[in-house]
């Protein structure tokens, strides 16, 4: 601010000193002086400007915010004042309010009976399986192209599953959330039932598939 107040000075001292030397009761280096001072204020203005951004950078780099509320998984960072690279994930959330799903893998020979509308029951595995009933669900899609585990090399497709949120919500004490393990059973008509072997997902639950 006391610096712009000062170029705001000078301004008004260069056009006085203008006039005078027009009328030629003023020399000219006194104008030149002015005008250098006013041109050094105003690269100090500039200065400061890029030291402020560069100071608010920094401070806003040291807190990460999320956009939206939910539940952390998958924390990637453990120690502090640790340098992270850009791009490089911190964690993943799950958004609280929305509504979970099941992503089980399907094994490609069974992939020609396993299509989107099918009936599923899911079974919440680390609820009482005596007092929970297995929840009913829909598969919602199938992933066009297969994936491989980059851990087990295994190759599958993924399918979505929804779960009755109504009847989720008559269960007293069932509160799902993400990384539980499931029990999942996808009705193919005349076949068996599918068994998935769910194993945790980022977003909400994985399953790996093996026909019963």
């Amino acid at each position: 601010a006391s610096a712009r107040r000062q170029i705001a000075l000078i301004k008004e001292e260069i056009a006085s000193v203008s006039e005078l030397l027009d009328k030629g009761l003023a020399r000219k280096p006194r104008l030149l002086a002015l005008q250098r001072r006013r041109a050094e204020l105003t690269g100090d203005i500039d200065d400061y400007g890029a030291q402020l951004r560069a100071a608010q950078d920094v401070v806003q780099r040291a807190e990460v915010k999320a956009p939206v509320a939910g539940i952390v998984v998958g924390l990637q960072v453990h120690s502090q004042g640790g340098v992270i690279k850009a791009g490089e994930p911190l964690l993943y959330i799950v958004p609280g309010r929305e509504r979970l799903v099941v992503e089980a893998r399907i094994d490609p020979v069974d992939r020609d009976v396993v299509r989107a509308g099918l009936d599923a029951h899911i079974q919440l595995t680390s609820y009482n399986l005596r007092n929970t009933p297995p929840v009913p669900g829909t598969v919602q899609t199938i992933s066009a192209d297969s994936f491989t585990d980059e851990r087990t090399g295994a190759i599958y497709f993924l399918a979505r599953l929804e779960l009755d949120q109504e009847f989720l919500g008559q269960l007293e004490g069932v509160d799902p959330a993400p990384g539980m393990p499931v029990e999942v059973f996808i009705f193919t008509g005349d076949r068996t039932a599918l068994d998935y072997f769910l194993e945790p997902l980022t977003r909400s639950f994985r399953r790996a598939f093996r026909e019963s």
